[in-house]
């Protein structure tokens, strides 16, 4: 399905979304906002809500996801006005369920609420999400103390600014007034109840048909986020509770306005923003960062590219990718941050592997990029960075690609996919995790699946156990090329070198240097 990439809101303040138009065939005059959480808890749920946008697409409904900060009602007035819908449903998910529903207090023209496990309070937010920062902390070898900065809290990796502090302190559904426009309302809790007091609340203001549900599978996604399934039973149940609606026209319908470009300023200076798609049927997904032409810096031919991994999409770790990509665009350093294929808002498998993560699509998906910024924008030289498994991309796109110079590897775990070398990496992180305290407290409390992680376990072993036979007795009988996967890591390292590009492997603080040494 294609995705249109928009640019929405105050001119001084662009605000970056993405519609889902509806299937032509069954599109109706009823569209949706989906408010997405903030902080991690968006990086935990960002893949899954895009597929809930594309499974409302296709049932009819046009869908907006936007960036926070922004109005609830700026987004609803927009997909009004880009798809001709006449009313715009809104589906919220924790924070965004509770900032869904403070802005549809005060705009009549929102339609029904979709509240996936809300937060009552701003306050009883920023809470949680302290205890799940301490409780995260306490699993790191290397504890840090300063999670208080100068301007704010950082949890879990980032930051709530001392003003958004201050606003979330303000949120107080049981103190809003609901009482404007009458509008069917589903209160859903996270694998439990919904919150009582809130059902109540609403239920004795402004005549609101209040139902309530347990949709499954947020708690999935927190306690395993890499193996979570979708969950969609769940989904199904929201699109089943969200009203019909009537055809919609077709001179109602959305119609692409091309690409759109969001201006900002970074330390001063004037730089420029672009949504692309490089592909329409498997969406590939990135964003341009370049010096604004009137900006006064220069660029060379130069592009970085910014390769994602499982865990974090375009934005890179903790948003690094984007803080990077604006600080250099003052230097003059052009850069293209890219969702390779089954992350983020590219196409790919809904429900995605690690075996995805390290598969020849995703280096094709490199290419591909390169390919785009040559046509586009004249591009000749790149260097290519990436966490994880994003390393791994670069590391096989750059041996494919004469015109990258360089290569930034950052926690590169594996540099070839093996069955066996999966194995034995994955059988030395559960021999370290089995001796850390933190690890039997969540088995104690029964936030560990069991299950699961024996049959990984078992599996993993016997596979590194394999491996390590082979090799040994390879070695006994000195047969040379002993480790197919080594020698052609070698190779491999071999050609670039002949080439001139350089790789710079980096190791971040939390991760072993022993494993990084192996990969290297």
């Amino acid at each position: 399905m294609k995705l249109h990439p928009i640019v929405f809101g105050d001119a001084d303040a662009p605000l970056f979304g993405i519609v889902t138009p509806a299937t032509p065939s069954t599109a109706i005059d009823r569209g949706v906002v989906i408010c997405a959480p903030i902080g991690f808890e968006n990086v935990l749920h960002y893949r899954h809500l895009r597929v809930l946008a594309r499974r409302l697409g296709e049932s009819g409904r046009a869908t907006l996801r936007f960036d926070w900060p922004a109005s609830v009602s700026d987004a609803a007035a927009t997909l009004r006005e880009r798809t001709g819908v006449s009313v715009v449903d809104v589906v919220g998910v924790r924070v965004g369920a509770t900032l869904a529903a403070l802005a549809a207090a005060a705009d009549r023209t929102i339609g029904d609420l979709v509240l996936w496990a809300p937060f009552t309070s701003g306050r009883g937010y920023v809470r949680e999400m302290r205890a799940f920062h301490r409780l995260a902390e306490n699993t790191l070898p290397n504890r840090r103390s300063d999670e208080i900065t100068g301007d704010g809290q950082e949890i879990s990796g980032f930051l709530l600014a001392t003003t958004t502090l201050d606003d979330l302190d303000r949120v107080d559904l049981l103190a809003t007034d609901f009482a404007g426009q009458p509008r069917r309302v589903l209160v859903a809790g996270r694998d439990a109840q919904p919150p009582e007091a809130l059902v109540a609340h609403l239920r004795s203001q402004g005549g609101h048909a209040v139902d309530t549900a347990v949709l499954r599978g947020l708690e999935d996604v927190a306690l395993s986020w890499s193996d979570a399934p979708i969950p969609s039973e769940a989904f199904q149940a929201i699109e089943d509770w969200l009203p019909r609606g009537t055809p919609l026209p077709q001179n109602g319908r959305y119609a692409a306005r091309g690409e759109e470009s969001m201006a900002l300023t970074s330390n001063g200076h004037a730089i420029r923003e672009q949504a692309v798609v490089l592909r329409d049927e498997d969406p590939l997904v990135g964003i341009t960062c370049v010096p604004d032409a009137n900006g006064g810096v220069a660029p060379d031919d130069a592009w970085v590219v910014f390769l994602s991994n499982r865990y974090a999409r375009r934005i890179g770790p903790n948003r690094l990718y984007t803080s990077y990509a604006r600080r250099w665009a003052t230097q003059g350093l052009r850069s293209l941050r890219l969702d390779v294929s089954a992350t983020g808002d590219s196409g790919g498998p809904e429900q995605e592997t690690v075996r995805n993560m390290y598969s020849e699509q995703v280096v094709t998906d490199a290419r591909e990029a390169l390919a785009y910024l040559r046509r586009e924008h004249g591009a000749r030289r790149f260097v290519f960075v990436g966490l994880c498994s994003g390393a791994f991309t670069g590391f096989h796109a750059a041996v494919a690609e004469p015109d990258v110079e360089g290569v930034v590897l950052i926690g590169v775990h594996l540099l070839v996919w093996a069955e066996d070398e999966t194995a034995m990496t994955l059988a030395s992180h559960l021999r370290r995790t089995a001796f850390r305290i933190g690890s039997w407290q969540r088995l104690l409390r029964g936030q560990v699946p069991v299950r699961k992680v024996t049959s990984v376990a078992l599996t993993s072993s016997v596979l590194a156990v394999k491996r390590q036979v082979s090799l040994g007795v390879h070695r006994l009988l000195r047969r040379e090329h002993a480790d197919p996967v080594a020698m052609e890591i070698k190779s491999s390292l071999a050609r670039l070198s002949r080439r001139g590009c350089t790789l710079w492997p980096l190791v971040p603080p939390a991760l072993p240097r022993r494993r990084s040494r192996r990969a290297r």
